[in-house]
């Protein structure tokens, strides 16, 4: 269904352009070897496909927010995030990663590729 609806978007202009944007939790990247391997995985699946590879160290909660949260309380953390408009507090070296290592992601990285910052 993705490839469908890209190529639809890209038949409607020749200035309409996509990526496909896979982004993961590294868990327990750093004490469980089958986390790490899976993430291995997924990256060389990403770029056997030409798709971008975002990864949140652990978790998107832990990098957006500082802290894990747990399952049943992520909705209201999203909320709360986005309401209190916590974004712009965020500190572009926390996305700008390379490596794993907890509490950070690549995933400005990655859109500083194709999106301008202001």
């Amino acid at each position: 269904m993705g490839l469908q609806l890209i190529s639809q978007y890209s038949a409607g202009s020749k200035r309409n352009q996509s990526r496909v944007i896979y982004c993961f939790d590294c868990d327990d990247y750093d004490s469980r070897p089958a986390d790490l391997k899976f993430l291995d995985n997924a990256q060389r699946y990403c770029k056997e496909r030409n798709a971008d590879f975002v990864w949140f160290c652990k978790d998107i909660e832990q990098v957006y927010t500082g802290n894990s949260v747990d399952k049943g309380r992520k909705k209201n953390e999203a909320v709360s995030f986005k309401v209190k408009k916590k974004i712009g507090e965020l500190r572009a070296e926390k996305l700008t990663h390379v490596e794993y290592r907890n509490g950070v992601s690549n995933i400005m990285t990655v859109l500083d590729q194709y999106l301008e910052r202001k």
